[in-house]
């Protein structure tokens, strides 16, 4: 058995890893477990444990499905926290999006029904996880770096493609090897309104 999910790989570009490395200087104090930049992605589905025919029969159906998409583009823009700034257990990055992404994510959630797994009950959120804190965090500072960053927008970027990964866990985090990837349809891209 394999752990997969079904996400979007996001390459950080430059201006964005240098305000990362700003991030992090300022929330030196916090114990946090950073994610690598070369492992950020969107997740659109946790599988879970995944036998190879199930992968394989998702495999076929996402392979119909994904080229019938627009590339989506997606802003990369402001920080936030899970659950609350008090007791602060992931650090994020907020997403903005066109309607495509969710309609994506909805189609995969649709398949994944298909093939008898649960699916989250709660409203699809997309973001990109930056960090893990690993005690409550110092509000005032906290505060401070959210509030500093509340208008930025980190990236811009036009998405490629789905990719479906197998998810490793070691002592040092999670490794992501993709099994495959799936490309949007190229002759359409679907803009965020500005």
């Amino acid at each position: 058995m394999k752990r997969t999910f079904i996400g979007i790989k996001i390459k950080a570009q430059e201006r964005f890893l240098n305000q990362l490395v700003d991030i992090r200087q300022r929330l030196v104090r916090e114990k946090i477990n950073w994610v690598n930049p070369e492992r950020f992605h969107i997740t659109l589905h946790f599988i879970g444990k995944s036998s190879d025919q199930l992968i394989e029969s998702i495999d076929h159906e996402l392979c119909a499905l994904i080229p019938d998409f627009p590339r989506p583009e997606i802003r990369i823009a402001r920080l936030g926290v899970f659950p609350n700034v008090r007791k602060a257990k992931v650090l994020w990055a907020d997403l903005e999006y066109g309607e495509q992404l969710i309609e994506l994510q909805q189609a995969i959630v649709k398949i994944m029904k298909q093939h008898g797994q649960e699916v989250e009950k709660r409203e699809y959120k997309p973001h990109l996880t930056l960090g893990r804190l690993n005690y409550p965090p110092h509000r005032d500072r906290l505060n401070k770096v959210l509030e500093h960053y509340n208008h930025t927008v980190f990236d811009e970027q036009i998405i490629d493609g789905v990719t479906f990964f197998e998810s490793q866990l070691d002592r040092t985090g999670p490794s992501y090897f993709p099994l495959h990837t799936y490309l949007f349809n190229e002759a359409i891209v679907d803009r965020i309104s500005r």
